[in-house]
């Protein structure tokens, strides 16, 4: 298990019995802890339903039957894998999150954040490599800019998230120069918007491409190569982690601009 998710699980239980867990310590006191705890442990999980739809059964039937007779086209297995993670993207409703200003943040909500651009990105790429329309157009979501914080800083106390998110610069990003999961899709978001139009000019039928709106998406390309964190810029004394991540935004951009 990860140290952050341990240190998040240990500061969620001293914020809800940190009276009780609090010197001096006595028998008594850790009475309604350990009630609690063990009251968690021994509550059953709800018993599955025994009137299963037996013709929802035959179709699933029906429809493993056709999977493994072209299993061997794993084409129609990442199809069908990607549309199955765009509905349910749609369905628990990543593609519609309410806005929220900085001090209302929460981790869940800059969780839900993070998947939906991971979600984003992946329709995108998907479409650029297989040639069908993107399964979420910007036209039907609210993309929200992710907060530049590590893992670490994500699951700290509310308040001390808060301070972590208003020592960011005006643009939001850290200033240590670090680069988090959501450094990477802070960048990597923007140049997703600026291929789905490429990709509506490029899969769209009847669409007509001015020389003013590819001029535009040119330039719109290089202004966001121009304006990402220093440390997104291509260094040959890079190495590791940080040379992948640079040679990963480096490569988005050239094919934006193909």
């Amino acid at each position: 298990m990860p140290e952050f998710i341990i240190q998040y699980l240990v500061t969620s239980i001293y914020n809800t019995f940190g009276s009780v867990l609090a010197e001096p310590r006595s028998r008594e006191k850790f009475i309604p802890f350990v009630e609690t705890l063990l009251k968690n442990e021994e509550t059953p999980l709800p018993p599955s339903p025994d009137d299963v739809n037996e013709i929802v059964v035959a179709f699933r039937v029906a429809i493993f039957v056709l999977e493994i007779l072209v299993v061997g086209d794993e084409c129609y297995g990442n199809l069908n894998r990607h549309g199955n993670m765009v509905t349910s993207a749609c369905a628990i409703g990543l593609h519609r999150l309410p806005h929220l200003p900085p001090h209302l943040l929460t981790t869940a909500a800059e969780y839900k954040r993070r998947v939906f651009a991971a979600v984003y990105s992946m329709d995108k790429c998907s479409s650029a490599l297989n040639g069908t329309p993107p399964g979420i157009p910007c036209l039907y979501c609210r993309l929200q800019m992710l907060s530049d914080l590590s893992e670490t800083e994500l699951f700290l106390p509310r308040t001390k998230m808060q301070q972590a998110i208003a020592n960011c610069d005006e643009r939001g990003c850290n200033k240590k120069g670090e680069i988090h999961c959501g450094t990477y899709y802070r960048v990597s978001l923007q140049n997703y918007m600026v291929k789905e139009e490429i990709l509506e000019g490029a899969l769209g039928v009847d669409v007509q491409l001015s020389k003013e709106r590819i001029d535009s998406l040119l330039d719109r390309a290089s202004s966001l190569s121009q304006s990402r964190p220093p440390q997104f810029q291509f260094n040959l004394a890079s190495t590791g982690r940080l040379l992948l991540v640079q040679l990963s935004i480096r490569l988005e951009k050239g094919t934006a601009l193909m």
